[in-house]
Formats: C-alpha cells, sequence, structure tokens
C-alpha cells in the first residue's frame, strides 16, 4: 500500500475536496485523484463519493479512515524513532561485564581519554595571551594531569 495514497486519502477525508487537500499536500488535484484511484483500486472498492461540492466518504471510507490515520501516526513514529537526538545513547558490553573486566576498561578508556586530551593539548597552539578559554571542570583536570 503506497503511503503517500493513504496521506492523500487522509487529507481528502479531512478537507472534503480534492483542490484543498492538493494544496495541503502541496501537489496537484490530478495527482491526488490519481493517488486515490490507485488506493481504491488496490482495496476494491469507493472510498469517496464524488458530488458537485466535493467528496463525501462512503460507508468503506468511514471504515477505512481510522486505519489510514494509524498508519501515517505509524510512520511518523518509526521516522521519529531513527532521528538524531530521540534516542537514549545506549552503551552495549559484548563481553559479560565481570568485575575485573569492567575495571581494565574503565581504565583503558581512561588512558584513552587522556591520550586523546594529550594529543589536543599539543595539536593547537595555545590562544593569545589574555585570552579567556573555559573548559569543563573535567577537561582542566585531564590536561593538568
Amino acid at each position: 500500500m503506497n503511503i503517500e495514497a493513504v496521506r492523500a486519502f487522509v487529507a481528502v477525508a479531512e478537507e472534503g475536496q480534492f483542490q484543498h487537500a492538493a494544496a495541503r499536500l502541496g501537489v496537484s488535484q490530478q495527482a491526488v485523484s490519481k493517488r486515490i484511484a490507485a488506493l481504491e483500486a488496490e482495496l476494491g472498492t469507493a472510498l469517496f463519493r464524488r458530488t458537485p461540492s466535493g467528496a463525501a466518504l462512503t460507508q468503506d471510507g468511514r471504515t477505512f479512515l481510522p486505519h489510514a490515520g494509524a498508519v501515517l501516526a505509524a510512520v511518523r513514529g518509526a521516522r521519529a524513532s531513527v532521528q538524531p537526538g530521540t534516542r537514549p545513547l545506549r552503551v552495549v558490553d559484548p563481553v559479560p561485564a565481570y568485575p575485573w573486566s569492567l575495571t581494565w576498561r574503565a581504565d583503558t578508556v581512561h588512558q584513552g581519554a587522556r591520550r586523546l586530551a594529550e594529543h589536543v593539548k599539543n595539536s593547537f597552539e595555545p590562544p593569545p595571551a589574555g585570552t579567556a578559554v573555559w573548559l569543563p571542570r573535567q577537561a582542566r583536570d585531564d590536561l593538568a594531569a
């Protein structure tokens, strides 16, 4: 089932006219009509009754509408689930976390951070005298060590 056809169906159902739905979706009225026709062909039933003043949902259209809305909500949720900043950072340890391995890994990470801080410290020229530089407390401690 084409998501754009479902989106067009919901827009026409909410707007009551193909022209208004097309404007809302930013496509031509012909594109909306073709999407609705394809969806109706796929479902094997008419979803709208065309009238001189617009479009009215058929009984099948009224039955399909909440499901179409749920499909669009699921699509929005799926998109949002992979957007940057929407998931908490998750660190997975592929090795069972025995106390000694956790300590070793923490030491390794800390050593790597110190090496990185030393590299950064040696890679940049110091700021001109009198320039204020702010570093988080932990970074100052790491650079001082």
